[in-house]
């Protein structure tokens, strides 16, 4: 969702808080170890496994939902998450349940919607872009081209489901998890219990494996605007559910009459990308939204001022072949995929 926090960050970190020391999912207790993160209706804990004797550890997520509205949205994420997570490069979603809570005293009645996933010990892009200076190298040209297509890949399967293409709408940093070194624990032997992915005909730095999480935004691709009213409504939404340094001009002002698609996610990779190169977003040196708003409808892209820290410039143009402000002229991810192979071989 749009909140700033990864479902995996913090491992190290135990926030203070108050929280509840044992979870059941489908007769499968966790006991909660600490919080690894929050934001909006939603918490993540590491939890370990006490009812099946090995004591394996998990990431759960909790979503609160205390409305009829926040509810639907919680299963909208679970039955999303669900459809897609067999796919390798996305988080595998382990079991999950919904779960109704007693009634207040104004006859409400409240849920919690569990997802169980894998713990991802070496956390989120976000985290490991953050451990250098910003404006400087973090991986080679070919390991940010090689984690980029995974997460295309991922995205890829997303915009080709038939009968109706889903987009993710919220690619960012802390939304993609990596794992080096089989840094992934508690897979029940799904595809992430064999972490290294180093793609034939390559050598040197090994390849992380990429996987996206989080589809608290995720939706159905296409919307075709029809008056003022939903134009609002849908830039409400992009206001709530897609990250401002990642959203695509066409979401900061909709028109009455505006075509959406699943190009979102394309504006959003070519910002993923220039992160991978530059360790922030090609917006997020922007302080407020008014600032974010005026950067990205403009579409200029601002490179380090060190030339020495340049990427070739085949990366730059793909970056910018991605981050084109008029979505219709804007690429599909599969011809993004094309170029990224090109550039590989």
């Amino acid at each position: 969702m749009g909140c700033t926090f990864s479902i995996f960050k913090n491992i190290g970190n135990t926030l203070t808080i108050e929280y509840p020391q044992t979870f059941t999912i489908n007769h499968r207790s966790f006991r909660v170890i600490k919080q690894l993160g929050e934001g909006g209706y939603s918490y993540v804990y590491l939890v370990r496994e006490v009812s099946d004797g090995q004591q394996n550890e998990y990431a759960l997520k909790k979503i609160l939902a205390q409305t009829p509205e926040q509810l639907a949205v919680a299963k909208s994420e679970l039955e999303i998450h669900g459809q897609f997570a067999d796919h390798p490069g996305v988080l595998t979603l382990l079991d999950s349940a919904v779960v109704p809570l007693l009634k207040n005293d104004r006859d409400d009645e409240h849920f919690e919607v569990y997802l169980l996933f894998p713990v991802f010990k070496d956390g989120d892009l976000m985290q490991y872009l953050g451990k250098g200076p910003k404006n400087t190298r973090c991986f080679t040209s070919v390991q940010a081209l090689r984690i980029f297509d995974q997460i295309c890949a991922a995205i890829e399967n997303m915009h080709n489901t038939r009968p109706a293409p889903y987009a993710h709408w919220d690619l960012k940093p802390a939304n993609i998890l990596l794992s080096f070194n089989g840094g992934v624990q508690s897979t029940g032997g799904v595809p992430h219990s064999s972490p290294m992915r180093r793609p034939e005909g390559t050598s040197g730095a090994p390849i992380p494996l990429a996987v996206l999480s989080d589809f608290g935004s995720a939706r159905l691709a296409r919307v075709e605007v029809r008056g003022r009213r939903e134009a609002l409504a849908l830039q409400e939404f992009a206001e709530m559910y897609a990250s401002a340094p990642y959203r695509p001009p066409e979401l900061w002002d909709v028109s009455s009459n505006a075509k959406v698609d699943e190009r979102v996610d394309v504006w959003a990779l070519g910002c993923l990308l220039y992160a991978l190169l530059y360790r922030e977003g090609p917006f997020d040196w922007q302080v407020d939204q008014n600032s974010i708003a005026l950067a990205v409808m403009s579409g200029r892209v601002r490179y380090p001022n060190d030339p020495s820290a340049h990427y070739p410039a085949p990366l730059h143009q793909l970056v910018e072949f991605m981050l084109q402000t008029d979505a219709e002229a804007r690429p599909h991810v599969g011809a993004v995929r094309a170029r990224v192979a090109e550039l590989l071989e």
